[in-house]
């Protein structure tokens, strides 16, 4: 059971209810919400690490911002051609806190500094909570209404879809905002050792970039891949206690692999846990372009339905670490 400070679950039901029609918290959201600072555009992966994933500043991604309308959570290509300016972007930080992100906006991080590992999951909390508010409380709790009428070009079907999706994804948001409340404690006491992190990082030409969540019996395993110079980290975390959620072997100091170890099993499964889980997907285009045409069809088939149901058949997913 995660513990929740009343103070800040207060201060986040008046942050909600001041969001912005574009679905932004028009204030810092580091801190349990206490900031009364604006928030600036930040990007959640950081933009040197997307660089090394892109040609020409374009990566194929996924869609960078929550849907706006029913319209948009079930029409829009799941993996395109983007710009990495306008890729794992938003607002939830003013400019003095996110200062303190600048040891983690680097190509060379050093993920032997659980400091370090710690803002790397409290960035992807950030992020994944104003992607999960936005895609939740502003379109699926309105398409649940009965009160509100069907969109043209929405059907029953999607609709029940959509009732589903509200009814497994709500304990999942809040778990997440209590998550959040946790790590906000855990932050203001310098307590970066209540989690139980693994690294993992190769010698490779960065492939991919990403950030998720996925929830074991109710508890958040953060999975997070970042592109750095000649090698790609990938990193999972855990509130201390729940290891064995870890979807993949590795250790706290990160130890780095040669580039022969690319395609062993051990980055298949971190291939599957990334594609299951993550919210921000970004791929390097010579990748992409690579798939062959079944592949590319099945990775946008299952891409496009992780929102109205559970993943499956994911074995058969191509191996996007590669390049």
């Amino acid at each position: 059971m995660l513990n929740t400070d009343s103070t800040a679950m207060r201060n986040l039901s008046k942050a909600l209810r001041e969001q912005d029609d574009s679905g932004s918290i028009d204030r810092c959201t580091v801190g349990s919400y206490r900031c009364q600072e604006p928030p600036i555009k930040a990007h959640a992966i950081p933009r040197s690490a997307l660089k090394l994933t892109a040609r020409s500043n374009k990566v194929y991604a996924t869609n960078a911002n929550p849907p706006a309308t029913p319209i948009e959570f079930f029409h829009q290509d799941p993996l395109s051609e983007r710009s990495i300016e306008q890729f794992s972007v938003g607002k939830w930080t003013c400019r003095h806190h996110d200062r303190m992100f600048d040891p983690i906006d680097s190509r060379d991080i050093d993920v032997r500094d659980r400091r370090n590992l710690f803002l790397i999951v409290y960035r992807t909390t950030l992020r994944l909570t104003q992607f999960a508010l936005r895609a939740v409380g502003r379109v699926v709790s309105t398409m649940i209404d009965p009160g509100t009428p069907i969109p043209e070009g929405i059907g029953v079907s999607d609709v029940e879809h959509m009732t589903r999706f509200a009814i497994e994804s709500t304990p999942a948001v809040a778990s997440l905002l209590l998550a959040k409340v946790r790590l906000d404690t855990f932050l203001r006491t310098n307590e970066y050792h209540r989690l139980d992190y693994r690294v993992v990082a190769w010698e490779t030409r960065p492939a991919m970039a990403s950030l998720g969540i996925q929830w074991d019996n109710g508890n958040p395993v953060w999975v997070v891949v970042l592109p750095q110079t000649h090698r790609q980290v990938f990193i999972s975390a855990c509130f201390e206690g729940f290891g064995a959620a870890h979807p993949f072997d590795g250790s706290p100091e990160g130890k780095i692999h040669g580039s022969g170890d690319v395609d062993d099993e051990r980055t298949k499964r971190i291939n599957i846990s990334v594609l299951k889980s993550a919210a921000d997907l970004a791929i390097h285009p010579a990748v992409y372009e690579g798939l062959e045409d079944h592949q590319a069809l099945r990775l946008q088939a299952y891409l496009g339905s992780r929102s109205i149901s559970p993943p499956t058949d994911v074995l058969d997913l191509p191996n996007l670490l590669r390049r």
